[in-house]
């Protein structure tokens, strides 16, 4: 009979009814029965379906019906996740599915049935806008907060007034943190839409720490991300201030607080697998990966409002201009093409969606004849809805990619840092060599290093050259094997001025000398208007520089670390600081503006040449300024960029190239390489203002290059693992892409597939020579 409630023609009252009987169902098979875990998977997708159908309708418009018939749900739901965990755990037990992919298919379908409590309570209030005029309309909309407050409210239950606590709440596992994450989703939302403006007042009046270490100015919008960000921690919430904000969010955090260990914490141990209640603490939610659903959903929440809140505290803003490109971060090495694969599949996707929605009321009146009855148009917009949910899901998941692929980015670059500080300290306690070091001396690379007039894009004739021994004014040249992990340092200066190639679209007036005929043609063909100005002697990383759109002005930014620091130039106003670089966008704006734009977010260009060597070109830092001036167009302009070159005479030629990050760069070395470096910047004389006269000081950047070579038999596996698993990681990537969407197991099972290529590409035969001991080191 449950399964019969699945059907379409089958009305959603039957399911209502028979709802609580269908979810007991699993209890009603005997343990003893053998056949148990086989019925697993049919009550897992029946019992999730029916409760979606049975939570769709939400008929009640009393406030205390409403919030019984939201607690009858919500208690519901609970008994059911319990079943679901039994049955998912029969089915591990069984060998039937793997202890991974039970997790994920169980914590999809919580969210699916806390989505539908979710969707039922907000029905009756989108329906009842069509019969309102268009003022009392828009009056529901911008009131919306209220059914988000009702939720809560039901889902954290105020304290009694004479005990001081609380009563049990109606839901205390996985499900209630996907309640709690899709109904403060919402209001994430609208703050912000509010930080722009928040920004914009402070603006006009100075919201940052009047002294250094000092609080910045308290806000209604601060002190709501603030309550968010303390969302993991009890103390930290019951703390932080709300004295601004409206009565009922006042009343929403206090309710958290009582209720945290009941029903947060509970929640959050339940899906992270903490059985102890004395175990909880923050890194629970804070250190959540994609694979833990609710907890990560709640998490991206809390790092928002915590970015927005540390930046606030430094500068006044919530939202720094010159930080937005960041965020969106860099997935891997292929996120030009993943941005333009997903952008068509959204495309087609909300193709599909008009098209749907134009002929939507035509296939529902031929059901409606076919079947007799009214259920079916009920049904179809129910599903109306679930589709334009999942078309809104699937922008939030583009966000969490970018997001998660710049903290994967962080993570690269220090990673032969923190495997060479492991390997010594297992040298130490086992008083053997397992590595053999080689590192370059402290080179001193100065914006003189650039060597490009515009004649030649030749290695040879733009490599960093060095004088000292053993180069003696040759190109400094670093020569890896393949299985090598080389590392590249910011020892010292950190911050260097190279911007001839910025220069050379300043006005003719204030462009340094010394910039070749052959890139002043190039200017001239592509001009920007108004010109670059204010950038004399500002000092970045070796990232490079970086454009910003923000208002009706282009704005440059550097590119340091660890902080981004505005060079900016307002036409009329000298090359004081202030907050425009260019002038207004409109008919104005030259070609060359175009291009930058062009690799915003990165740069990946691909191609294979007869002899199958595989040829890349990495922008590894997503917001670089890119002008034509450069040696490496695609690359931020005064970045010091690795260049990875295959010195074979006939095969030869460029392998890869990546932007030098401060501190520290990775580079994993797949076949026989040299590594150069070069300047992307052009050749003038930037030691001279060209307007005051006076001398720049122009910087230097103090590099090392570190190469680790295996020398114990287990280092040379686990090495030449890294490498395998690298080539299979790109490999995977690219598998990917034609998909038109990163699915939610597919980063898993490339990390899954990373694992069993390291473990049996190298290491099988050492623990089939070793016995026991092997496996241990394996």
């Amino acid at each position: 009979m449950c399964d019969r409630l699945r059907d379409f023609h089958s009305a959603v009252g039957v399911a209502q009814i028979e709802s609580a009987n269908c979810i007991d169902a699993w209890n009603a098979v005997p343990s003893t029965c053998s056949a148990k875990p086989a019925y697993a998977t049919a009550y897992s997708d029946i019992s999730t379906e029916i409760l979606r159908k049975a939570f769709s309708s939400f008929t009640e418009s009393d406030p205390a019906a409403r919030q019984t018939k939201l607690r009858e749900r919500m208690s519901m739901t609970e008994r059911w996740y319990e079943d679901m965990k039994a049955a998912a755990a029969a089915r591990v037990q069984a060998q039937l599915v793997s202890a991974s992919d039970s997790r994920s298919q169980l914590l999809r379908d919580a969210e699916i049935t806390a989505g539908s409590i979710i969707k039922g309570a907000y029905a009756n209030r989108l329906a009842s806008t069509t019969s309102l005029a268009a003022t009392q309309r828009n009056a529901f909309v911008l009131d919306a907060a209220k059914d988000d407050q009702e939720l809560l409210g039901v889902l954290l239950p105020s304290r009694d007034p004479f005990t001081g606590l609380p009563p049990t709440a109606p839901l205390k596992n996985a499900p209630a943190l996907w309640l709690l994450a899709h109904t403060l989703q919402p209001i994430v939302q609208r703050l912000g839409e509010m930080d722009v403006l928040h920004d914009l007042g402070c603006d006009f009046r100075n919201c940052k720490p009047s002294t250094v270490g000092g609080a910045p100015l308290s806000t209604k919008l601060t002190q709501m991300h603030a309550s968010l960000n303390a969302l993991p921690d009890s103390g930290a919430l019951n703390l932080s201030e709300r004295n601004l904000l409206d009565p009922t969010w006042q009343t929403t955090f206090d309710n958290l607080v009582a209720n945290h260990a009941a029903v947060f914490q509970a929640a959050v141990r339940d899906v992270q697998n903490v059985p102890n209640q004395g175990d909880y603490n923050s890194t629970l939610v804070t250190s959540a990966t994609g694979a833990d659903g609710p907890v990560y959903a709640v998490a991206a929440i809390v790092r928002d409002s915590k970015t927005k809140l540390d930046n606030y505290g430094v500068t006044g803003r919530l939202r720094p201009g010159d930080k937005d490109p960041v965020y969106t971060g860099l997935l891997s090495r292929k996120l030009d093409d993943t941005i333009a694969v997903v952008d068509s599949a959204k495309s087609a996707l909300t193709d599909a969606k008009n098209r749907f929605e134009g002929n939507w009321l035509t296939v529902l009146n031929t059901s409606v004849q076919l079947v007799s009855t009214g259920d079916q148009l009920t049904n179809a917009k129910n599903e109306l809805n679930t589709k334009a949910t999942l078309l809104k899901q699937y922008g939030e998941q583009i966000d969490g990619l970018r997001t998660a692929a710049t903290v994967d980015l962080e993570r690269c670059g220090d990673f032969t840092k923190s495997y060479d500080a492991f390997v010594k300290d297992l040298e130490r306690v086992q008083v053997k060599e397992y590595i053999k070091r080689a590192s370059s001396d402290v080179l001193s690379v100065t914006p003189a290093n650039a060597r490009y007039d515009g004649s030649s894009t030749k290695v040879a004739d733009l490599a960093v050259q060095v004088p000292n021994p053993p180069f003696n004014g040759g190109l400094f040249k670093w020569s890896a094997n393949p299985g090598d992990l080389v590392r590249i340092e910011m020892i010292g200066n950190k911050t260097w001025s190279p911007t001839c190639a910025i220069a050379a679209y300043a006005s003719k007036n204030n462009r340094p000398t010394g910039i070749s005929g052959v890139l002043q043609a190039v200017v001239d063909k592509t001009r920007i208007t108004p010109p670059l100005e204010g950038f004399v002697g500002s000092l970045t990383g070796p990232q490079g520089y970086g454009l910003i759109f923000s208002g009706s002005s282009y704005q440059g930014r550097q590119i340091t670390d660890p902080d981004f620091n505005a060079w900016n130039y307002v036409p009329g106003a000298g090359t004081a600081v202030g907050t425009a670089v260019g002038g207004p966008v409109g008919g104005a704006i030259g070609g060359t503006a175009a291009s930058m734009f062009v690799g915003l977010f990165g740069g990946d260009t691909q191609s294979s040449n007869t002899s199958g060597t595989d040829r890349r070109q990495t922008a590894v830092f997503n917001s670089g300024l890119r002008v034509p001036t450069a040696p490496y167009p695609a690359f931020p302009a005064g970045a010091l960029l690795a260049v990875k070159f295959n010195p074979d005479p006939i095969a030869g030629g460029i392998i890869d190239v990546e932007v030098v990050q401060a501190p520290s760069t990775s580079l994993v070395i797949d076949q026989v390489t040299d590594v150069y470096l070069v300047v992307n910047d052009a050749i003038c004389d930037r030691t001279v203002d060209p307007v005051t006269k006076l001398a720049v000081d122009v910087g230097s950047l103090a590099v090392q290059l570190t190469t680790l070579t295996p020398s114990d038999k287990l280092i040379v596996q686990l090495q030449g693992a890294v490498t395998d698993t690298y080539k299979d990681v790109q490999k995977q990537l690219a598998k990917i892409l034609p998909q038109g969407v990163v699915l939610p197991g597919d980063l898993g099972a490339i990390r899954s597939q990373a694992m069993l290529t390291q473990r049996s590409t190298r290491w099988s035969d050492r623990s089939r020579s070793e016995g026991s001991n092997g496996r241990c080191a394996s």
